[in-house]
């Protein structure tokens, strides 16, 4: 015999949100994100606590393209305080820089980098640029 569908669990839920009744009494929370034709995806779990489940949903829903990616790090540095304070000469010597760093990290999400990364981008990737690499060395000195 299947187990009653608890509908009272699932009020106040977001579209797409599903609320399922365990059969310990506990009751969890999933959510079927959409694919790029249209059909729903596979589920996420989400837990028990509903106002968690619901406030990681709202934080799928509202992630703009780039947020949390070292490009958008980059941008809002731009347009600190910090970064207009420099002198010019700074300023373009950052932005050489950050050209040869955006073509390997631009996109990557700043939370998922690890110094692994790093030292394999100081080791492989710059190196592949030679005329860079000296350029950057020369800046740092």
């Amino acid at each position: 015999m299947p187990r009653p569908r608890d509908r009272q669990s699932a009020t106040g839920l977001l579209p797409r949100m599903e609320a399922r009744t365990r059969k310990d009494g506990q009751i969890t929370y999933r959510f079927h994100p959409l694919l790029a034709d249209g059909t729903r995806g596979k589920p996420i779990n989400l837990g028990t606590d509903k106002a968690l489940a619901i406030r990681q949903v709202l934080d799928m829903a509202s992630r703009a393209s780039d947020q949390g990616t070292i490009g958008q790090l980059w941008r809002l540095y731009e347009l600190s305080p910090d970064f207009t304070r420099l002198a010019d000469g700074t300023k373009r010597q950052y932005r050489e820089c950050w050209r040869q760093l955006a073509k390997v990290f631009e996109h990557g999400l700043a939370a998922a980098i690890r110094p692994a990364d790093v030292a394999r981008y100081l080791r492989v990737e710059r190196t592949t640029t030679a005329a860079i690499a000296s350029a950057t060395s020369l800046v740092c000195r």
